[in-house]
């Protein structure tokens, strides 16, 4: 085996906050005097020995950045991960990361393919989206193919709507000559002959566009001061189990898991996925629902039964659920808008229009043979 000069250094279990990694060193390492606290309380590893277990990790997440941009690998992995104590001085955890990285190589080979971890490294998060979202773009259907870490990855970002949870949708009462209040089968899910497409929906093919929150489900239909709205209060009827798609930390360790990279940059890609959810559509723009409807799908056949997702219109969460016969109406009330808060930014003439989405050249030529047919 060939060591660097670091390789019989060790790192001790009480300057490392992540906890798999944590435990893993408690469990294989005797007491020893550790490189980076010089204590001998705490069991510790060799650095030849933990070389393997951060390069796992780094080599999934990580990759050299072009010119100045970038930061060190310890920079990254302690800013994303909390690997160690707080106290830890950073320039010494900077320094202790690169010996490990470069430390118990078995082949003299595999230390000429490693990197310069020393140089400046950025998240691999940008091609790691490009190659998902070709994923997507070619997927049929079918779950025995590339795309099994999905289903998987997806796992960790699952939730359970119990039964008896009250969601809320809503309903503008715009015309002003109707006397007649909403009944609540008004306020259920479209049947499949007049359910149009969405943006988690084909044609024809109705689901549960609902709130978590009551004013969340008047602000998503976006009243008028004075304007009558419909809200119904529906209670799910049996469990429901969903992807939640809010924004939150998702993976609390780089280390010992092999779908690591798909767990880490996966939400991310989720997350935006949920804020075109979110967004307006323009009454020429249908088109624009093929990439969410398509991941809907995907995530639907992974056993998933809905999503939640951020309303674009401020805090709280909106639901989409694919069985909309889960969800029974069990009382209907009116309110009334009374302000209409509408913040605004003025846009340069040198930026576009509109802001870019990560899914905007999903099946380009597809839709586009579709916009000059239709």
């Amino acid at each position: 085996m060939i060591w660097n000069q670091f390789s019989n250094s060790a790192l001790c279990s009480g300057c490392v906050k992540d906890p798999r990694l944590k435990e893993y060193i408690s469990t294989e390492g005797p007491r020893r005097r550790c490189a980076l606290c010089h204590s001998t309380v705490h069991p510790a590893l060799e650095f030849g020995t933990l070389g393997s277990v951060f390069r796992d990790a780094v080599d999934e997440l990580y990759i050299q950045a072009d010119g100045l941009s970038g930061d060190s690998i310890g920079y990254l992995l302690q800013d994303q991960f909390d690997v160690f104590e707080d106290w830890v001085d950073p320039d010494r955890l900077i320094e202790i990361v690169e010996q490990i990285l470069r430390s118990g190589i078995v082949d003299p080979k595999d230390a000429m393919d490693l990197p310069d971890y020393s140089a400046s490294f950025r998240a691999a998060e940008a091609e790691w989206d490009a190659e998902l979202i070709q994923r997507v773009t070619d997927w049929d259907g079918k779950m025995d193919d590339e795309l099994a870490p999905f289903w998987v990855a997806l796992d960790d970002m699952s939730d359970t709507l119990v039964a008896g949870t009250t969601v809320f949708r809503a309903r503008l009462h715009e015309d002003r000559t109707r006397l007649l209040r909403y009944a609540p089968s008004d306020l259920s899910a479209p049947p499949s002959e007049v359910t149009p497409a969405g943006r988690a929906n084909r044609k024809g093919s109705p689901v549960l566009y609902a709130a978590q929150e009551e004013a969340v489900a008047i602000r998503e239909v976006r009243p008028w001061i004075g304007c009558a709205v419909a809200v119904a209060q529906i209670q799910l009827t049996r469990d429901v189990r969903i992807v939640d798609a809010t924004p939150r930390q998702i993976v609390n360790s780089p280390f010992f898991d092999e779908l690591i990279r798909w767990k880490v940059n996966l939400p991310g890609l989720i997350y935006a996925f949920a804020t075109e959810l979110s967004r307006p559509v323009g009454p020429n723009e249908s088109h624009r629902y093929e990439p969410t409807q398509r991941i809907c799908e995907m995530i639907k056949a992974g056993g998933y039964e809905g999503i939640r997702y951020p309303s674009a219109l401020g805090s709280g969460s909106n639901l989409v659920i694919f069985d909309p016969s889960v969800g029974q109406v069990i009382g209907v009330e009116y309110v009334r808008a009374q302000s209409v808060d509408l913040a605004h930014e003025a846009v340069p003439d040198a930026d576009p229009l509109y802001d870019e989405s990560p899914f905007d050249n999903m099946f380009e030529s597809t839709t586009s043979a579709e916009r000059e047919q239709g």
